[in-house]
């Protein structure tokens, strides 16, 4: 998950101009939309394989994630760009959900997954059907800041080894990262050296030009260095050639509601994120109801031919927009780039698992990005322990973030309603005039607060025999608040203390016009609303 207000793969190298013509219109071109589907299926085709290791799926099932579910959710798309698919979160989520459920890459653990995606799938269809999209809202920025950069740690240990050689049990867990060091003796050269030569292959060629199929370059690399004898610690293994078969997975609904609910909202939040930027740098609208639609179908479709659960991904909707794609097309063409090489996938079954690994932990890192997390301290502490409490929760909890995620907005919730009931309140007097100008959101939680604040006030006043109440200071004033502050101002009022009542908000003033109206009030308030 790679969510930012503008994501790194944004600015990097792209102009920003916007196209030629009407702004919120571009032209199509079918043979752009070739090359950049074509683009995107080289870096799709070994990236998918890598995905599928860190889900714990047998390899094949990546590339049957990469072919069939972009080929349907380009059918309904709104994002000209955005590319469907096995992305890191939704591979690392999907490990999460099934662990302690099967053995990893069982028949079990298959059907699980394939459950999953359906799970996902008709969650998104749901909320896009609905047009409910402002539910992805609720996961806040500070949540899910923590959560990316935890399961990017847990990323990381989880191909540790993977990137030794060491092999060994996977949990999902740090503990991957403290076996594999613990046990150097089992650690193989030659798997470290072809993932550091992986790594570096990518990473220079997306110096040299982002549209370099680095990953594919590397895994080419890969398989020749094994035909031509160099011991790369464990390969892949056997891939079967051929298409994927239609059936529909049953059994094992109620353990994965939960955890197909989250991967549906985190999982779509990472590609609300890219689209809704590439929309606002083009100048183009942006549907998210038809994107989560689409990406709905695309999971259900992936649980039909025995894949996992995807999403879109962020490099390869940015490599996709960088290719010159026009339409969702282009995604359309990668999954049918993909289809056509399942008859001939059997070589992906001599790639290392190192150098896999390799391509698993650069996609994690670009998660970490700690000048967010700096930002996010300087801009607000509470914010930041929101993150923190998130982080923490998902390497405690692991390999289950699932429940980290749901802590995460457990907390977020519980900070806004701490700081909803604050209420600052502004005394002033000169004598037997008190002006009282209370500040913040007042309603049901914080309405007996606020009335005790006020009686306070008088209290320490004695001398008092007005008291002006300014509400202008409040963005909002439910009906208990309301009733709250009326019978307050009755019982000063029955008291002899003059009780003046003004700047109620604009929103809260029909509030105020209904009590008076049904006789909730038994004298009207003296307002001067504000605008």
């Amino acid at each position: 998950m790679e969510r930012a207000s503008r994501p790194a793969h944004v600015d990097a190298g792209v102009s920003h101009r916007p196209p030629p013509g009407v702004a919120g219109r571009r032209p199509t071109s079918i043979r752009a939309d070739i090359v950049a589907g074509v683009s995107v299926a080289l870096v799709l085709i070994p990236q998918s394989i890598a995905y599928a290791q860190l889900a714990g799926m047998p390899p094949v099932t990546g590339l049957y994630a990469a072919a069939v579910p972009p080929l349907i959710a380009a059918c309904c798309a709104s994002s000209p760009y955005l590319q469907t698919g096995p992305t890191a979160l939704t591979a690392l989520l999907t490990f999460a959900a099934l662990s302690g459920s099967a053995l990893p890459g069982s028949s079990r653990w298959v059907a699980s997954a394939a459950m999953l995606a359906i799970v996902v799938g008709v969650v998104r269809v749901a909320i896009g059907t609905l047009r409910a999209g402002a539910v992805m809202y609720l996961l806040s920025e500070p949540m899910l800041a923590g959560f990316a950069r935890g399961a990017a740690v847990l990323i990381v240990a989880g191909q540790l080894p993977a990137l030794l050689g060491a092999g060994g049990t996977t949990h999902g867990t740090v503990r991957d990262a403290w076996d594999a060091l613990a046990t150097s003796g089992r650690w193989s050269p030659g798997a470290a050296l072809a993932a550091a030569a992986a790594a570096a292959i990518v990473v220079v060629a997306r110096r040299v030009h982002v549209l370099i199929p680095g990953i594919l370059v590397a895994a080419g690399a890969a398989v020749i260095a094994v035909h031509s004898g160099v011991d790369a610690g464990r390969l892949v293994g056997d891939v079967p050639a051929g298409f994927p078969r239609l059936s529909i997975p049953t059994g094992g609904l109620s353990s994965l509601l939960l955890p197909g609910i989250v991967i549906a909202l985190v999982g779509f939040s990472e590609s609300a994120a890219i689209a809704r930027s590439f929309a606002v740098l083009e100048r183009m609208p942006w549907n998210p109801s038809r994107d989560l639609v689409g990406q709905g179908l695309g999971n259900i479709a992936a649980g039909c031919v025995g894949a996992f659960p995807v999403g879109g991904s962020f490099t390869r909707s940015a490599l996709n927009r960088m290719a010159g794609a026009t339409s969702s097309r282009s995604g359309a063409v990668a999954a049918l780039a993909v289809l056509a090489f399942l008859p001939l996938s059997g070589w992906v079954g001599d790639i290392p698992r190192s150098v896999l690994a390799a391509f698993i932990v650069l996609a994690a890192s670009t998660l970490f990005r700690p000048r967010e997390i700096v930002e996010l301290w300087k801009l607000s502490r509470v914010q930041f322990g929101v993150a923190a409490a998130t982080f923490a929760a998902t390497l405690f909890l692991a390999p289950h973030v699932e429940r980290a995620v749901a802590i995460g907005f457990a907390v977020t919730i519980v900070v806004h309603l701490w700081r909803e009931t604050i209420v600052r309140t502004a005394v002033s007097s000169d004598g037997e005039v008190i002006e009282i100008k209370p500040s913040g959101v007042v309603w049901f939680a914080n309405a007996q607060a606020v009335a005790d604040a006020v009686a306070s006030a008088v209290g320490r006043h004695g001398g008092a025999r007005v008291v002006r109440l300014r509400l202008e200071g409040f963005g909002r004033i439910d009906l208990t608040a309301a009733l709250t502050l009326s019978r307050l101002a009755e019982d000063l009022r029955a008291s002899g203390i003059e009780v003046d009542i003004s700047g109620v908000p604009a929103i809260a003033k029909p509030v105020f016009d209904r009590m008076v109206a049904h006789g909730a009030m038994r004298q009207p308030i003296t307002t001067q609303e504000t605008t």
